[in-house]
C-alpha cells in the first residue's frame, strides 16, 4: 500500500517491508501502544494473530518507532524480528535509532547499531559455563565454587551485566582482556555504570588497555552519555585526547571521499580515529566536561569541519 497522508512524501517503488499503512485505531493502533507501553506479552501476541507491524500513525510512527522511543529494547528486537526496517523514518525524518537517541536509550539505540562488545558479549557467549551464567545473574555463591575457562571472563560478564555484589565477590585479574580486547573496566564504563567502574579503579585496574579498535573506557563512557563515569575515569588520570584506531567515512559521505573536498582540495573525509571528545558529540555535558580537562577534538575533524563547511 502506497499512502500519502498530511503532507508525508509518498512512498513509491519500495520494499514491500518498507511500505507502510496508515491507521489511528484497530489492531495497528494497539500493537503501537503496547510497544509504546512495554508489554511484550501483548506485542507478542498480536505479531503471533497476524497483526501487521507495518501500520503507521498519521506521522509515519511503527511500532518499532514508539518502541524505541520509550526505550523498550526487548520490543524493538521483537519487532525487527517481525520485519520492521530500522531505518524507516516518520515525517520527521528521524528513523528508530534516532528516537531512542534522542531519548537517552542507549541501550535500544544498540539494538540496531551493535557496538564492539555486543558482537563479542552476546547472549549465547555469556551464557557458554555455569559460571558464566553465575555472573550475568549475580549467583555470587556458585562464582564462588566455580573457575574462568575461557577469554571471557565472569569478571567482565558480571561488569557488563551491572551486577555489584558479583564485582564485588570476584577477584580474578583484574586487567584480563577479552578476543576483542574488552576489559571490565572498558564494559562498565560502556554500561554507565559508575558504581563498578570506581570500585574497579579503587582495585587499580588500567585505565588505559584499549580494545581492538583503539577504544578505552573513556571513549566508551563518552560515546554513550555516560557523564558520571567519565568524570570517574577522568578523576583517576584517563589520558584525553587519544584516538580510536579505527577508519571511518564523516557523516557528511557515504563514499570515501566527498566531491566538494576532492575540489577544493582538502582532507578527505575517510577519517582516522576519534577522540573522546569527538565521541561525545551528541553529549552537552559530556562536551563541557572533556573540555575543562583539556579534550580536544581530533585533527582529522578539524580538517574535515574546515573542507566541508
Amino acid at each position: 500500500v502506497d499512502v500519502k497522508v498530511g503532507g508525508w512524501e509518498e512512498k513509491r517503488d519500495l520494499a514491500r517491508t518498507k511500505v507502510l499503512a496508515v491507521s489511528s485505531d484497530g489492531a495497528g493502533a494497539l500493537l503501537r501502544a503496547a510497544a509504546r507501553m512495554g508489554n511484550a506479552a501483548l506485542v507478542d501476541a498480536l505479531l503471533a494473530e497476524g497483526v501487521s507491524a507495518f501500520v503507521s500513525d498519521a506521522r509515519a510512527n511503527t511500532a518499532l518507532h514508539d518502541a524505541a522511543s520509550a526505550g523498550h529494547a526487548s520490543i524493538c528486537r521483537a519487532l525487527v524480528a517481525a520485519g520492521l526496517d530500522s531505518k524507516e523514518n516518520n515525517v520527521q525524518g528521524q528513523d528508530a535509532c534516532d528516537l531512542a537517541r534522542a531519548n537517552r536509550h542507549h541501550a535500544v539505540a544498540r539494538v540496531f547499531t551493535p557496538t564492539l562488545s555486543d558482537g563479542e558479549f552476546t547472549e549465547g557467549a555469556c551464557a557458554a559455563t555455569e559460571r558464566l551464567c553465575a555472573a550475568r545473574v549475580g549467583d555470587v555463591a556458585t562464582l564462588g565454587r566455580t573457575a574462568d575457562t575461557g577469554a571471557i571472563t565472569a569478571l567482565m560478564v558480571a561488569s557488563r551485566a551491572r551486577q555489584f555484589e558479583a564485582v564485588l565477590s570476584l577477584h580474578t585479574p583484574i586487567d584480563a582482556q577479552s578476543g576483542e580486547g574488552c576489559t571490565a573496566l572498558y564494559l562498565a564504563a560502556e554500561e554507565g555504570d559508575e558504581r563498578i567502574a570506581r570500585l574497579l579503579l579503587e582495585r587499580r585496574a588500567n585505565i588505559s588497555l584499549a580494545a581492538s579498535d583503539g577504544g578505552t573506557p573513556l571513549h566508551r563512557a563518552s560515546e554513550h552519555g555516560h557523564d558520571l563515569c567519565a568524570r570517574a575515569l577522568l578523576e583517576a588520570g584517563a589520558c584525553i585526547n587519544v584516538q580510536t584506531s579505527d577508519l571511518r567515512l564523516s557523516g557528511c559521505c557515504s563514499v570515501p571521499f566527498c566531491f566538494p573536498c576532492m575540489l577544493s582540495g582538502a582532507s578527505p573525509c575517510l577519517l582516522f580515529g576519534q577522540t573522546a571528545l569527538d565521541l561525545a558529540s551528541e553529549h552537552p555535558e559530556i562536551v563541557a566536561l572533556l573540555q575543562e580537562h583539556g579534550g580536544r577534538i581530533s585533527r582529522d575533524e578539524l580538517l574535515h569541519a574546515a573542507s566541508c563547511g
